[in-house]
């Protein structure tokens, strides 16, 4: 498809776009790599009455940033519920391995946040 027509920078840009101008979204990274490098989990232990809250929070917050990742969801003695995005609690709190309910229960703010970081 492309000749060699002593095209450079932006125009041949244009050209492997299909001939249309990049807009500044184009320049972004890939929505593609960005979903591969995310990794998401929640944690929680089994019978925890926040955990289904949790879990429709992320499945929301993801949507809403059109992430399709993959959710890993984990019951076991964890502080409860957890969420990590990339091995990080977004409530900022240590790791811990202790099972207890989470007086910092996961915000929207904060999951978005954690999500946008990405």
């Amino acid at each position: 498809m492309l000749r060699r027509t002593g095209m450079r920078g932006r125009n041949l840009l244009w050209m492997l776009e299909g001939g249309c101008w990049p807009s500044r979204a184009s320049t972004a990274r890939p929505r593609r790599l960005i979903q591969q490098m995310v990794r998401v989990e929640l944690r929680s232990v089994a019978g925890c009455p926040h955990a289904d809250a949790a879990r429709a929070l992320l499945r929301e917050c993801l949507t809403e940033l059109q992430l399709d990742v993959a959710l890993e969801d984990k019951e076991g003695d964890y502080p409860s519920p957890t969420i990590l995005v990339n091995g990080e609690d977004v409530m900022g709190a240590p790791a811990s391995q202790a099972a207890a309910c989470r007086l910092d229960v996961p915000t929207r703010q904060r999951l978005l946040a954690a999500l946008r970081r990405t």
